[in-house]
């Protein structure tokens, strides 16, 4: 299984935010692929998406930059009300902390990936940052899947029970 994911090793992040709650991690180079309309869109060479907690982690300062809950919070602009909704793209803490992450943040590179037997993934990148995603399911919910988007090729998906190919 880290054969899969490995393939990561030595190309760039290149892009990062959210759909609702699902995360996105782009990696690789931007390519074209046809949506589901025949239409062609810009997509990443490698795709990440995370259904379950994770950070962004600066591992010389040891801090937490920001994470999957920081979606349900809202920026620093913005009171926290009864009628927050953490959906409108920009209004959360973490489409504005991963927003200027990635702004202030340019050229890094994945370094290793560790995947253990659980299938807690910690991506090591350039620049002394780690993106760390926990599994948080026993079940077969899906929690991570990672695919390379444009081509014919099953995803690997990581439920709390292991891992499938779809």
């Amino acid at each position: 299984m880290n054969n899969y994911v490995n393939v990561i090793k030595g190309q760039p992040l290149i892009d990062i935010g959210r759909a609702a709650d699902m995360a996105w991690i782009c990696f690789g180079d931007i390519i074209k692929v046809k949506n589901y309309k025949g239409e062609y869109v810009e997509k990443s060479s490698f795709a990440l998406h995370l259904q379950c907690p994770w950070r962004m982690v600066d591992t010389v300062n040891k801090k937490i930059l920001f994470t999957a809950y920081d979606m349900y919070l809202p920026n620093s602009s913005t009171e926290w009300t009864e009628d927050f909704d953490w959906d409108i793209q920009g209004i959360n803490r973490y489409d504005e902390q991963a927003k200027k992450w990635f702004g202030d943040n340019k050229n890094i590179i994945v370094e290793e990936i560790e995947l253990d037997e659980l299938g807690d993934l910690k991506i090591i990148l350039s620049n002394h940052y780690n993106i760390e995603v926990f599994v948080n399911k026993s079940n077969e919910t899906e929690c991570w899947r990672f695919f390379e988007p444009g081509k014919d090729k099953e995803h690997f998906v990581m439920t709390g029970k292991g891992y499938s190919f779809q």
